[in-house]
C-alpha cells in the first residue's frame, strides 16, 4: 500500500503491541511510511489500557509478551470491537495460535515470513 493508494482507508490507526524493541520500532516505521496512525505497547498490559482511548482499526499483537501474552490481550479486545486482530508470532508459537484463534483472533503471520507480508495482510484486513 501507498500513501496515495485511494482504495485505501487514509489514517486508519493500528495498535501494536510487541515486547522486542527491534522488531517494535521496524513494525512502527513500516506503518508510518504506509500512512497509518500507529501506537506501539511494549507489553500486553499496555496494549489493553491503551486500546479504549486510541480506538483503533486493527490491532497486531505479538504472541508471547510480558505481563499478558497477545492471545489474552485478544479475548480483552474482543470484549468490546470486532476489529482485525493479527497474530505476529515466531514459528515455535504456532501451537498457541490456536488458543489466540478461539479468542478471537483475525490472522496470524510468522515473524520469519517478515514484515512486508504482516503489511500486506494489514491492508487486506482494512479493505474489507
Amino acid at each position: 500500500m501507498t500513501a496515495s493508494s485511494s482504495n485505501f482507508p487514509k489514517h486508519a490507526r493500528i495498535l501494536v503491541a510487541e515486547d522486542a524493541p527491534d522488531i517494535r520500532e521496524a513494525l512502527v516505521e513500516v506503518l508510518l511510511e504506509l500512512d497509518y496512525t500507529v501506537q506501539a505497547a511494549s507489553d500486553g498490559y499496555e496494549a489493553v489500557s491503551m486500546f479504549p482511548e486510541f480506538n483503533p482499526d486493527l490491532a497486531i499483537l505479538d504472541m508471547r509478551m510480558p505481563m499478558m501474552n497477545g492471545s489474552d490481550v485478544c479475548s480483552v479486545i474482543r470484549q468490546s470491537s470486532d476489529i482485525p486482530i493479527i497474530m505476529f508470532t515466531s514459528a515455535d508459537d504456532v501451537a498457541d495460535v490456536n488458543g489466540a484463534i478461539l479468542n478471537g483472533a483475525t490472522d496470524f503471520v510468522l515473524k520469519t515470513t517478515g514484515i512486508d507480508e504482516l503489511a500486506d495482510r494489514v491492508e487486506s484486513h482494512l479493505l474489507k
